[in-house]
């Protein structure tokens, strides 16, 4: 095996030998959809819980540094691996993780009805980013997860 080979810049003609397969197994979310499938359930759902936690005691710390892509991460994590109603649960919780920060902070009042609006909308925001990574999630590609997740929703006869 010569250096190209090992450094994947193989030359075009040689290129031309390596199979789509072969390209996809060094794919970064293919690589992670196999990490997440080797994990239970509950792991991935204590550490969306653990990195909420987190995040909210972040967002209560820093003050006007606006955090709410971290929220994402957690929110597409879960809703990836686990899917759209996990993904819906841990949006929900972020939106009211996100909304304890705000009143312990002291940006937002428990009695003004701006607040709940605000929660409202972000939990929107939460929603839609659910139910774009949630049909991305069953549409990987071959993978074990993927895998296992179209045999559970295929009915018998068409398998």
């Amino acid at each position: 095996m010569d250096w190209h080979q090992r450094e994947g810049t193989a030359p075009a003609d040689e290129h031309s030998e390596r199979t789509a397969e072969a390209r996809l197994e060094h794919s970064v979310l293919l690589r992670f959809d196999a990490f997440l499938a080797r994990r239970s359930p509950a792991f991935i759902i204590i550490l969306g819980l653990l990195l909420l936690a987190l995040f909210g005691l972040i967002d209560a710390v820093t003050g006007t540094f606006d955090v709410a892509p971290l929220y994402l991460v957690t929110i597409g994590l879960v809703t990836f691996s686990r899917g759209r109603w996990m993904g819906a649960l841990m949006a929900l919780l972020a939106t009211f993780t996100r909304g304890a920060a705000e009143v312990s902070r002291g940006v937002a009042d428990v009695h003004n009805m701006v607040t709940y609006w605000s929660g409202l909308t972000r939990l929107y925001v939460f929603m839609a980013v659910v139910l774009m990574i949630g049909p991305c999630a069953m549409c990987s590609d071959g993978s074990a997860s993927s895998r296992r997740r179209s045999r559970r929703r295929t009915p018998t006869w068409r398998r």
